[in-house]
């Protein structure tokens, strides 16, 4: 019987086996290459995003700063108003002639749109995203917010001031008028009083003073409009009647009887004045400090722009 050997008769098993290992590793391979694709592709995507999203941050941080330093240009603007209305009051409060020295108060004053930025968002403007010294850079951000805060009290201020303007103006005023007009009623008692006494009204010196003074000389003010006020009635009224009761030798019962109305009026008079004086003082402080914060104000804003930015911070 022949023997026949079949050459390769037992290497099919280990074909197999390498064949499988080779898929499995290929396999493998694959799932590692796809996974690291997809972990790349997930971090570029997640990379991307936080970009948008800098990005989205930057460009509403910069409409912010943008805002922002339109609104401090347009409170310059109502400042400059604001300090005209306290020069017109300052002059106003000079002038006797004019019956209403209040002051105005310019309705833009206000820090409500500046105000309304989250403060969040500011201290990112100017401390975070700024380079330079931190301290400074938030030392420029409390006095910003301090100048608000002096701003938004001015309207308090003004209102408090006028009131105190005319409550004392007008508590001046009624006691002059109330003395000016016994004074001038006096004329008539003065002149009944010599009717019935027959005395000849010419040769009456006093009284022909007083027609001349309270009666002839009041009308001329009253007909003229720029002497029309307190201050000519005092230096052409009340002044002569003072000066005359100073040198009067013989103090009639006439002379007696205007002495407390005549010191009534000028010290009225003088209350005025002095009150006129104080809230022109007052007023002039106004205008001063608020052009000093406007200064503060800017020179903290300026500061601030010409530091670099980086909002992806």
């Amino acid at each position: 019987m022949d023997i026949i050997f079949q050459s390769g008769e037992f290497s099919g098993q280990d074909s197999s086996i390498w064949t499988n290992l080779i898929s499995i590793f290929s396999a493998l391979l694959g799932a590692v290459i796809s996974g690291v694709i997809a972990i790349w592709i997930f971090k570029r995507g997640i990379s991307e995003q936080l970009q948008k999203e800098a990005n989205t941050q930057k460009e509403r941080f910069e409409e912010l700063e943008s805002y922002f330093f339109n609104i401090i240009e347009f409170m310059n603007l109502t400042i400059n108003q604001q300090v005209a209305e306290i020069a017109n009051t300052s002059q106003a409060l000079k002038d006797f002639s004019n019956k209403n020295p209040a002051l105005t108060t310019t309705s833009a004053l206000s820090t409500d749109d500046a105000e309304s930025i989250n403060n969040q968002d500011l201290y990112k403007i100017f401390v975070i995203s700024r380079t330079g010294n931190i301290e400074e850079k938030a030392n420029d951000l409390l006095n910003i917010k301090s100048c608000f805060r002096y701003i938004d009290q001015q309207k308090r201020v003004y209102k408090e001031f006028n009131n105190t303007l005319f409550m004392g103006l007008e508590e001046y005023r009624l006691n002059w008028n109330q003395n000016l007009k016994i004074l001038l009623n006096f004329y008539n008692e003065f002149g009944l009083k010599s009717s019935r006494h027959n005395t000849n009204i010419d040769s009456d010196k006093f009284l022909l003073f007083y027609k001349e003074i309270m009666v002839d000389k009041q009308r001329e003010i009253i007909a003229n409009e720029s002497l029309n006020n307190m201050e000519s009635a005092h230096k052409y009224l009340i002044e002569p009647l003072k000066k005359y009761i100073k040198e009067s030798k013989i103090m009639d019962d006439r002379i007696l009887a205007i002495i407390t109305p005549v010191m009534n009026c000028d010290q009225a008079f003088i209350e005025t004045k002095n009150l006129k004086l104080q809230k022109r003082k007052d007023v002039l402080r106004f205008g001063r400090n608020l052009l000093g914060v406007k200064r503060l104000l800017n020179e903290c804003v300026n500061n601030n722009k010409k530091r670099k930015t980086n909002y992806n911070n």
